[in-house]
């Protein structure tokens, strides 16, 4: 694998721009922190492609800037499923519909779904599942969901099909930033499977939630909702385990919902983990992490 290392100079002004020029046969591209894998994108050929914050790729005419999202349409891809092992595809979109206008799935040239949706004051859900033979396309392997209006059409977002990687995300909450997840509800509300998984694995004690935001530029907030009276301890650690700061050290808390600030303005950019240990008599110490990645 080739690399290209970059320097984060400490006078770097927040919101500034850093600009790599990668070799043309790259097929994608991962940014990793102190060998922390931090996010990954996947290059399509002979298109100028962008990430948002909302982990959205989307076509643009120039790489210029950052976008938080992709457009705001009434109808959204909402959740796919993508296993190379089946060649199975599945999706869902959800939406308000307002009636104005129509979207298309498609894979390169192939239209593959007409998504409709009756007008509605309400969310909907529509789910498919596709068997896609990639040996019918051309490199690279694309889906396109778009919007039409009339007789123009335009690209939303797409995601780059391989025999080699799963794709398994879901828009938490719904029509927000894609999620990575384990657990599918094709033609349901999207629910937090990290929450869910946490608490039914720990329903006794606590209930840790993910850092927001995240990743973050110097101040982030750290909550969580426990369940009993406890004995307590959170604390934030760097990748090598070193402890940088502690909020509570083996000190009593009452059951409750709990926030606390933590500002890393001191500290290097990277990847850190918060972690609350948790004792209530009669039990053994229940012990839990969260990754939490700093970037100033």
């Amino acid at each position: 694998d080739e690399n290209i290392e970059i320097e984060i100079i400490p006078s770097l002004l927040p919101g500034s721009e850093m600009r790599i020029k990668t070799p043309s046969d790259w097929e994608y591209a991962q940014l990793l922190i102190e060998d922390q894998i931090v996010d990954k994108i996947d290059f399509i050929a002979n298109k100028k492609i962008m990430k948002t914050l909302d982990r959205d790729i989307i076509p643009v005419e120039s790489i210029k800037g950052i976008k938080s999202s992709r457009e705001n349409t009434d109808i959204w891809l909402n959740e796919i499923l993508w296993d190379p092992s089946t060649a199975k595809l599945s999706l869902e979109v959800a939406g308000v519909p307002a009636g104005s206008k129509n979207y298309t799935i498609s894979i390169n040239n192939d239209n593959l779904w007409e998504v409709d949706l009756e007008y509605s004051l309400d969310i909907q859900y529509s789910d498919s599942a596709f068997h896609i033979d990639l040996s019918n396309y051309n490199e690279p392997i694309v889906l396109y969901y778009d919007m039409v209006e009339g007789s123009n059409r335009h690209t939303i977002e797409m995601f780059k099909l391989s025999s080699a990687d799963l794709i398994n995300l879901h828009r938490f909450p719904d029509g927000e930033k894609w999620n990575d997840t384990k657990k599918n509800t094709f033609g349901s509300e999207n629910i937090d499977q990290r929450s869910v998984s946490d608490a039914s694995l720990i329903p006794e004690l606590f209930v840790l939630y993910q850092n927001y935001p995240n990743p973050f530029n110097s101040n982030t907030r750290i909550s969580f909702d426990l369940l009993q009276d406890a004995l307590l301890s959170l604390y934030v650690t760097d990748a090598t385990g070193r402890v940088k700061t502690i909020f509570a050290d083996k000190e009593f808390y009452n059951s409750g919902k709990y926030n606390f600030d933590w500002n890393a303005e001191s500290f290097s950019t990277g990847v850190y983990f918060f972690t609350i240990n948790t004792e209530v008599n009669g039990y053994l110490p229940v012990v839990f992490s969260r990754k939490m990645i700093y970037l100033k």
